[in-house]
């Protein structure tokens, strides 16, 4: 039996990222079309959101070996060769994204990115997002587009995590858990190089200043207050 060992790859802030960004698409999912303390719960868990491709900003650049972006990027020909090997159910194993997972964490990325910002400045009769009052702006049905794509972009990353798997016999998800991917020892890569605790810092200090003003920023009333309201007097 060949002997394997651990590589680090994945450093716990891009861990911790992936998994809050899940949790809170998914949370944005099911409160989009509620109404009452729902509306307040979407909108923060959107402004939540923003905060964090804040600094996934930021950590692309600063951040660890794997999570920064210049390890995204590719060459068209590995691209067409890693779906080659996808359609034969046979990929090589990669130690960070693989060619075709990175192209689509990138779009995915940006998807997340404008359905956020689009939600920022969007206002129906049961929500509004804080910039909408402030600019004068209405986003809604670019919100609403945006938010439909990307499930469908949730469900062919997760539709691909699950081929990919598969056919490199390798766990993805343990590994976004774990942060470590399962090698040979004798041609074991050395672990991912770390990022700086000022970049860290400087990352989070960024999210959670963009996070927090948005959400400081006043909560207009809902529909449902004024009628409340007018029954009342």
């Amino acid at each position: 039996m060949t002997e394997t060992t651990s590589v680090r790859v994945w450093d716990l802030p891009t861990r911790v990222f992936h998994w809050l960004l899940l949790i809170l698409i998914v949370v944005c999912w099911f409160t989009g079309e509620e109404k009452g303390a729902a509306t307040l719960i979407h909108r923060l868990s959107g402004e939540a959101i923003v905060g964090l491709l804040v600094f996934r900003f930021f950590w692309g650049f600063w951040g660890g070996e794997y999570a920064r972006f210049s390890k995204f990027f590719a060459p068209p020909q590995e691209v067409f060769t890693h779906i080659k090997e996808l359609m034969r159910l046979r990929a090589s194993q990669t130690l960070g994204h693989n060619p075709l997972g990175a192209l689509a964490s990138l779009i995915l990325l940006l998807i997340v990115a404008l359905t956020a910002v689009s939600g920022l400045f969007s206002a129906d009769d049961d929500r509004t997002g804080p910039l909408s009052l402030l600019f004068n702006v209405n986003l809604k049905e670019l919100h609403e587009v945006s938010f439909r794509v990307l499930q469908a972009m949730v469900a062919v990353h997760l539709l691909g995590v699950a081929v990919t798997s598969f056919a490199s016999r390798e766990n993805l998800a343990r590994a976004m858990v774990t942060g470590a991917k399962k090698r040979p020892a004798a041609d074991a890569a050395p672990d991912a190089k770390t990022a700086s605790r000022g970049g860290l810092v400087a990352a989070a200090g960024a999210a959670l200043l963009i996070a927090g003003g948005l959400m400081l920023m006043p909560h207009p009333p809902q529909a449902e207050d004024h009628e409340s309201g007018h029954r009342e007097e």
